[in-house]
């Protein structure tokens, strides 16, 4: 059986004509270094307590250190 391919907002939005490549990967640059400086305050706050990062589960994935990530995240695990 066939599978069905749906498109996502994301890429209907490029082929509807809405934005185009080179706005979408402007949003995504502004993005990635506004969560790197989430990144740095939160860094620099945890620092303040005396704390490392890592000891409060404070992390950052960039895209191209792991396979098929595409994006960028800062995870904080609680508990």
């Amino acid at each position: 059986m066939a599978r069905k391919t749906e498109f996502t907002p994301m890429r209907k939005a490029l082929q509807s004509g809405k934005i185009t490549p080179e706005d979408l990967n402007s949003l995504r640059e502004a993005l990635f270094f506004d969560i790197m400086g989430c990144l740095v305050r939160m860094q620099s706050k945890c620092r303040a307590c005396g704390l490392e990062p890592e000891e409060v589960c404070l992390s950052f994935d960039h895209p191209n250190e792991t396979k098929r990530k595409h994006y960028a995240s800062v995870s904080l695990r609680i508990g």
